[in-house]
Order: structure tokens, then C-alpha cells, then sequence
């Protein structure tokens, strides 16, 4: 009997032991683990953060260089046809205010570059001389009041530039007007309708990531130039967005918008 219990207790220390230093041994892996792996997982997260923040940092450079990229080009694309009409009112074809001279110069400067939807020339007393436009001929700024603001611009001497504007076809357009001078007097000026559909064609040409665009508003915030062309038709407007006073402030910033919008 007593045989029998003691051999009974020693298998319950066995197991006992045994239970024990499985226990520990348990204890210590999960101590291992933790001290092993959290560390990892905390640093995993930082750094995912980090690199989140470094990502979208790094995108944002990138819009915006492209966005000042694309500003300089626009410039670019203005002063062109502003330097063919400082030129040209700078020759004797336009000095002499002879309408014959003059008709073949407006029509040289439409033909040789495609920027120009119109050019005309008007007298000093706002009477058109010259014009590239059938049936304008014997206008003047009464007939065409738009011509009103470049002439008087013209005539004081300085160079004018109009907003941009949508004629009847819903082609945008800028009008610019030189000064045509005769011993340092204005004797007439020079006016052209540039057509702004050229700008298109260099907005899409402009990559922004894989899905990107670039597009172009006027200052009363209406498109002139999107890859969206039905947003380009019915003229949307953005002049309700938080990012628009920001625009017309002249101020530089980074905004996150509605894709669709």
C-alpha cells in the first residue's frame, strides 16, 4: 500500500516538473517574441509613415514644378504672337498707314502663323484701314465696339492685352493691340484675335503622373482649356472652389480636389 503511494507521488512531481518547465520555457518564447518582434512592427510603422509622408511630399514637388513648368509655357506661347506685332509695327508696311501696304502685311502675318484667328489695323481716327476678316473692311470701333478698349490703349502709346474671352463658337480668344507710331506718335494701331485652341493641343502635351491633367482657367474662373472637353463646352466654372481666391491672389499653393471636379 504504501509502496503504491509513493510511487503515485513521484509521477505527480513528474508531471508536475514537467508542466513547470513547459510553463517557463512557454514564457521565456513569448518574452523572446515580444522583445523580438514589436520593436520591429513599432519601427515598420514609423517608417511606413514616414515613407507615406516623404511620398506624398515628393508628389507634390512634382505637380507643382510641372504646374510652373506649364505657366512659363503658356507665357511663352503669349509673348510669341505680342514679339510678331511689336515687330511688324515696326515695319514701313504698317508706318506708312497706306491701307494697300497695310492689308498685305495683316494678311502676310495671319498666313505665316496660325496662332492669329483675325488682324486688322485701325486709323487714327478708330477706322479699320486693314483687316484679315471678309466684310470688316469699312468698319470701325462705333460698328465694333469690342475694338474700343484697344484702340484707346493703342492710341496712348502702351501695349493692351483683353481677358480672355469666348466668341459665339465657344473658341476662347485674346485680343492684343500695338501701337503703330510715326515720329513717336501713335498714327494708328495694330490688333489681333488670338485663338486659344492652340493652348489645347500644349496642356495635353504636358504629362502629370499616369493620370493627371493639366488645364487652364480665365479670371472669372471658367475653363478655357481641359482634357475634359465637355467641361470645355459648357464652360465650367470654379470660381465656387476654396482654391480659387488663391488664384486670383497670384499665391502658389497645393490643394486636393475632387477628381471630377
Amino acid at each position: 500500500m504504501r509502496l503504491n503511494l509513493n510511487r503515485r507521488l513521484r509521477i505527480i512531481r513528474r508531471n508536475l516538473k514537467r508542466f513547470l518547465s513547459r510553463k517557463i520555457s512557454t514564457r521565456l518564447i513569448i518574452s523572446y517574441i515580444g522583445l523580438g518582434v514589436l520593436p520591429l512592427v513599432l519601427v515598420s510603422l514609423i517608417l511606413i509613415s514616414l515613407t507615406r509622408e516623404t511620398l506624398e511630399v515628393y508628389i507634390y514637388e512634382k505637380h507643382h514644378e510641372i504646374a510652373l513648368r506649364a505657366s512659363n509655357q503658356i507665357q511663352l506661347f503669349i509673348r510669341e504672337p505680342l514679339t510678331i506685332m511689336k515687330t511688324a509695327a515696326l515695319t514701313r508696311e504698317a508706318t506708312d498707314m497706306n491701307s494697300f501696304s497695310q492689308r498685305s502685311l495683316v494678311n502676310k502675318i495671319k498666313e505665316e502663323n496660325t496662332i492669329f484667328r483675325k488682324v486688322l489695323v485701325l486709323n487714327d481716327s478708330g477706322q479699320v484701314n486693314a483687316t484679315t476678316m471678309f466684310g470688316e473692311e469699312s468698319a470701325n470701333i462705333t460698328r465694333m465696339p469690342e475694338l474700343k478698349a484697344p484702340f484707346r490703349k493703342g492710341m496712348s502709346g502702351d501695349v493692351y492685352f483683353s481677358e480672355v474671352s469666348f466668341i459665339p463658337s465657344r473658341t476662347p480668344i485674346l485680343t492684343l493691340a500695338e501701337p503703330i507710331k510715326r515720329f513717336d506718335q501713335a498714327a494708328g494701331v495694330l490688333v489681333a484675335e488670338i485663338d486659344l485652341r492652340s493652348i489645347w493641343a500644349l496642356l495635353d502635351s504636358i504629362p502629370v503622373g499616369s493620370e493627371g491633367f493639366v488645364f487652364l482657367l480665365n479670371k472669372d474662373g471658367k475653363v478655357i482649356a481641359h482634357r475634359d472637353k465637355d467641361k470645355l463646352i459648357a464652360r465650367k466654372d470654379y470660381s465656387g472652389y476654396d482654391f480659387y481666391p488663391d488664384l486670383l491672389a497670384r499665391r502658389q499653393l497645393i490643394t486636393r480636389q475632387d477628381p471630377e471636379g
